[in-house]
């Protein structure tokens, strides 16, 4: 129409001050059409400017149509992205009129006599909905390959993760040289749904194969294509004009790496369904993630590989991954080792070219272990999840996967290691756990823990039990018991295992805002555990459970100590002392536990009164038979001694064997009689070979481990505290208050 009868658009302005571009632009159809109509009836305008009606009447109804099918199609946009999971990488691009505006454009339409859908009936699906809009949009005009490509993008989203690419259509629309922007759709379309496989590669291949027509959506795509290929994702390409959402995949990438917000850039997808396959369970294919290796774990103490799905060049290293792995779970910084504490997915990725720790492959950039929860909350397995690109699936997705296989790996809950604990009091005699008790008041003292809205308590560690010996605090009084599975998780993992509000399964008190247990360990066992707990949120955070941690750390032997102590007196009935901050002890200490944990036989020379055969004990204690039975047997009487068939046995006076006790001896120990043997003598082994007091053969034998025990008048330093520890040994067998000495006394004895 000439411009010159078109309706003045200052007027519409003034006339539709709030109106949108597109309503302004059907008023001004309108009221020209109206105007030309007007002019035609009244002869007034001039010959050369008169429109035939008909003309007119023809481009309104062009228009009614075209803004029709600009509805259609960006409710189909609404719809098919609201059916896309939060994890596709499809999108098929912003609607230009939001939800509401385009329903009610449609209704104006029908107003008007036009063919428009209803709108969707309560609880309609929204691919339903697209389906009924997109009939209506090819009854509107649409068709070619703008028809064919919506059809193509409607048989996707209903096919989920089994969605095959266009590549047909995509290659004919190229050979017959459609518009470059569909052809840019197509390509993405095709793009995106092999990244939802997690199919990296293949994607960045088809990207590749078509580089003219990578634009809009499909440049974006290249652009991640190259970050999740790469070695480093810090030296990726950067991409600063996004197209499209990032799918929740990338989000968690961007979340584990700030630095990558700006080659991963752009919003997170809006309004769209959680899963990715909300119709079903998850494939348990390793292709339809995308990954390199499937290894599903089950956890009961140890970890067993149970089903795995691995690519050919990885089937023949599974075995050996199984070796380095079964105790990977008991060191700090393994993965294994995180999931156990926190029973939550574990993200590992590999720089620098070098794949992360735990991979089954040398080529994986990235592993994920999800972890397989039992009734209780507890681990009852995990999956092992490894790609050779950084496009992990996304934690939904993992999370739904490992729980398809929750009845597969023993649901049932394990027997907790963890003991019924009165939170009022201490457990077991106070004479019994005194030193111990001690250790962990001196270890608040220090931590400066405030107590006020604060519980804590202290366990040693016997039998791969927690047992109660200390506790204190003014927090969390009257509150029930929990669950206490976080000292179940520091004692299995070895490790700090935290928790916050509404984990009562984890907490010792049900009603706890936050809390903690660190465990101290000694030779890579726990012996001990410290907990503590508060009525506040976030009260306890991961720099308190360094510093705990830390703290225990030095006092993991004097704990030890303490336990070994109890032990002792429930055995002997006495109580036993070492100075565990003695210059050497410490040394001293790691050998006898180290050598402890063999089966080698040990010798411990030293003079008469320096402790021997308390060590000797102590080294049984410490050993895998600590079970088992213990017997003392005194050197010149081997000849007729009964030795136990499993279990330990001490040799005393080793200077006081016989030919017979020894020829009897050295057949034990060159048999295989499951009897583990320590010997204690005043003298070294090459003394008494010296002066004929040992038979060589017996000698050798003997000498693998010998630790020379010094006499107490080089130890003086621990004087002061055997003296204390005497003076209240022998008070509480006279029920009397220990005496306190005097300097002066003090230094007799010293002297």
């Amino acid at each position: 129409m000439p411009s010159m009868v078109r309706t003045d658009p200052d007027l519409l302005e003034l006339l539709l001050p709030e109106a949108s571009e597109a309503e302004r632009t059907v008023a001004e159809t309108w009221s020209t059409f109206l105007r030309l109509c007007a002019d035609d009836g009244h002869g007034a305008a001039s010959p050369t400017s008169r429109v035939d009606p008909t003309r007119a009447a023809e481009e309104l109804e062009r228009r009614g149509r075209q803004l029709l099918l600009e509805a259609l199609l960006d409710l189909l946009r609404h719809h098919l992205n609201a059916a896309l999971s939060a994890d596709s990488f499809l999108d098929f691009g912003a609607p230009a009129l939001d939800h509401q505006r385009a329903w009610s454009r449609l209704e104006d339409a029908r107003l008007r006599g036009a063919t428009a859908p209803e709108v969707p009936a309560p609880g309609e699906a929204a691919l339903s909905v697209a389906a009924r809009l997109l009939e209506t949009a090819q009854e509107c005009g649409l068709g070619g390959y703008e028809l064919e490509l919506w059809e193509q993008r409607l048989a996707l989203v209903a096919a989920g993760p089994s969605a095959e690419p266009p590549r047909a259509l995509l290659a004919r629309a190229i050979s017959e040289a459609a518009a470059p922007a569909l052809v840019a759709a197509l390509l993405a379309d095709a793009a995106a749904v092999l990244l939802d496989r997690g199919a990296v590669r293949a994607a960045s291949e088809l990207l590749d194969a078509y580089p003219d027509a990578t634009a809009g959506r499909a440049a974006t795509l290249r652009a991640w294509c190259q970050v999740l290929s790469s070695a480093d994702v810090e030296e990726s390409p950067r991409l600063l004009l996004p197209i499209g959402c990032v799918p929740r995949p990338l989000l968690e990438l961007r979340d584990e790496s700030p630095e990558l917000l700006m080659r991963l850039a752009g919003p997170p997808p809006e309004g769209r369904c959680a899963a990715l396959d909300p119709g079903g369970s998850p494939p348990r294919e390793r292709a339809a993630l995308g990954a390199s290796a499937l290894v599903w774990v089950s956890f009961d103490g140890r970890a067993r590989p149970v089903h795995h799905d691995l690519a050919p060049a990885l089937e023949g290293r599974l075995r050996a991954w199984t070796a380095r792995r079964d105790r990977a779970w008991r060191v700090p910084g393994e993965p294994e080792h995180e999931l156990l504490l926190a029973s939550d997915l574990v993200v590992r990725r590999g720089y620098g070219g070098q794949a992360p720790r735990g991979a089954i492959g040398a080529q994986a950039k990235a592993l994920a272990l999800a972890p397989v929860l039992r009734s209780d909350g507890e681990l009852a397995g995990w999956l092992h999840v490894e790609c050779e690109h950084h496009l992990l699936p996304s934690r939904g997705r993992l999370a739904a996967l490992a729980a398809t296989f929750t009845g597969e790996l023993d649901p049932r809950p394990r027997s907790s290691p963890v003991v019924e604990i009165d939170t009022s009091a201490p457990a077991g005699e106070t004479r019994l756990f005194r030193a111990a008790r001690r250790e962990f008041e001196a270890l608040v003292a220090r931590l400066g823990t405030r107590t006020q809205a604060r519980r804590w308590w202290g366990f040693l560690v016997e039998e791969r039990r927690p047992v109660p010996v200390a506790g204190g605090g003014a927090g969390l009084a009257d509150t029930p018991p929990g669950g206490a599975q976080a000292l179940a998780r520091a004692l299995e993992a070895g490790g700090v295992a935290r928790f916050e509000e509404g984990e009562a399964h984890l907490a010792l008190a049900a009603r706890a805002g936050s809390g903690l247990v660190a465990p101290a360990l000694r030779c890579g066992r726990v012996v001990a555990l410290f907990a503590v707990e508060s009525e506040r949120r976030r009260d306890l955070r991961a720099r308190d459970a360094e510093r705990f941690a830390a703290a225990l750390a030095e006092r993991a032997l004097p704990l030890r100590l303490a336990a070994f102590g109890a032990w002792h007196r429930r055995r002997f009935g006495n109580e036993v002392r070492f100075s565990a901050t003695a210059g050497g002890f410490a040394s001293f200490a790691r050998r006898l536990e180290a050598a402890a944990r063999t089966a080698t036989p040990i010798v411990l020379a030293g003079p008469s009164g320096s402790g021997r055969r308390t060590l000797a004990r102590w080294a049984h204690y410490e050993s895998r038979l600590a079970q088992g039975p213990l017997t003392e047997i005194r050197a010149e009487g081997l000849a007729e001694a009964q030795f136990p068939g499993e279990g330990t046995c001490v040799v005393s006076g080793l200077e006081r064997i016989d030919a017979w006790g020894g020829s009897r001896l050295l057949d034990r120990l060159a048999g295989e009689m499951g009897t583990r043997f320590l010997v204690t003598s005043v003298e070294p082994l090459s003394a008494l070979l010296e002066r004929g007091r040992i038979d060589p053969d017996l000698a050798r034998r003997l000498d693998r481990v010998q630790l020379g025990v010094p006499p107490l008048a080089d130890r003086r330093e621990e004087l002061s505290g055997w003296i204390d520890f005497l003076l209240e040994r022998f008070a509480d067998e006279e029920g009397l208050t220990p005496p306190i000495l005097e300097d002066g006394a003090r230094a007799l004895l010293w002297r």
